[in-house]
């Protein structure tokens, strides 16, 4: 027979609430405490730029070169008012829980940050290396322009404050042939040409100093503004970008007069780097090749497959030998 349970009158269960509500009391409000001196002391330490370089070390020694040098990090970064405060402090306790383990990425910059000392750029037409009147892109962010104004952006980009042509140009398509277009954003009688330096690259309109060295290592779009695929090949002699595929054909053509157009652009390191021999075969190699494959396979079989050593090794003339064999990897003659 099953045991029912005594009933728990009402003023027992409102006496076990009270119970649970005077432990707990205590807990939360300590806790909201706590909580609260975090976030403030985070949101503070944001402004004071305390701790900063402990995950952006790049992104500060960038600054330090920067235009925007003299600042802290927080008068662009920082949330504005009391309000913000807060918020910073509650993204701080996210940025010591997660970024230890992941890579620290520039931090967001509102446009009022950029607006506070700058608010005359959207009031005047800017004469500097480029003319440009920033009302007509009041709505775009500044950092779509600028976004390397106070940190290089990636490894991978340029650093740079203001937007170069191939920037422009990918939303603002011209005429690679009316010279007059030019004169458009590039007027006689600018303030100051852009400097020639490692921050620039090589697409100027005059094209800059080493530009026929430097120019196929970027990105093509500013290429493409005023030159079609068949200009390269008026230099080059061959299609440009390399077509599909062309890794594995491209030997076949190197005859003396075309291996000459591709010195233009590589050296020959390039080849030994790919091949990881010296390339094209030098001097005696067919009757030390045997013996400089061995353990190199996979080197031999970039560029060749084991069909290739059919073409002059031919099996029936020593199948028969005993403890010879031909193929990579089988071993050492007995």
């Amino acid at each position: 027979m099953a045991l029912i349970p005594p009933r728990v009158s009402r003023r027992a269960r409102s006496r076990v609430r009270r119970d649970a509500w005077r432990t707990a009391l205590p807990i939360l409000v300590v806790g909201c405490l706590v909580l609260s001196v975090v976030v403030v002391a985070g949101g503070s330490a944001v402004r004071r730029d305390v701790g900063c370089g402990l995950c952006h070390r790049g992104h500060v020694a960038a600054n330090r070169d920067s235009a925007h040098q003299g600042l802290r990090c927080a008068e662009c970064h920082a949330s504005p008012g009391a309000a913000g405060i807060v918020a910073d402090g509650l993204r701080s306790i996210r940025w010591l829980s997660v970024s230890p383990f992941r890579e620290a990425r520039p931090g967001f910059a509102p446009e009022r940050a950029c607006r506070e000392c700058h608010s005359f750029a959207l009031t005047s037409t800017v004469t500097t290396y480029v003319r440009v009147r920033h009302a007509d892109f009041a709505e775009e962010r500044c950092a779509r322009c600028h976004a390397g104004t106070g940190h290089r952006v990636d490894a991978e980009r340029r650093w740079y404050a203001g937007p170069l042509m191939e920037d422009c140009t990918g939303c603002h398509r011209v005429s690679g042939t009316n010279v007059d277009a030019c004169y458009v954003c590039h007027p006689p009688g600018l303030t100051r040409q852009r400097p020639e330096d490692e921050r620039a690259t090589v697409f100027t309109a005059s094209h800059g100093a080493g530009w026929q060295r430097a120019h196929g290592m970027g990105d093509m779009s500013g290429c493409t503004t005023c030159h079609v695929p068949a200009d390269c090949a008026k230099c080059h002699g061959i299609p440009l970008p390399h077509q599909q595929g062309w890794q594995r054909v491209h030997g076949d053509g190197l005859t003396e007069p075309v291996r000459e157009r591709c010195s233009a652009c590589h050296d020959p390191q390039w080849c030994t780097d790919c091949h990881g021999v010296e390339m094209p075969h030098g001097d005696g190699f067919l009757p030390a090749h045997g013996g400089l494959a061995e353990g190199l396979e996979d080197v031999c079989y970039r560029c060749h497959v084991e069909a290739s050593c059919a073409q002059c090794h031919y099996s029936a003339e020593h199948n028969q030998t005993p403890g010879v064999d031909y193929h990579f990897g089988a071993g050492d003659p007995q």
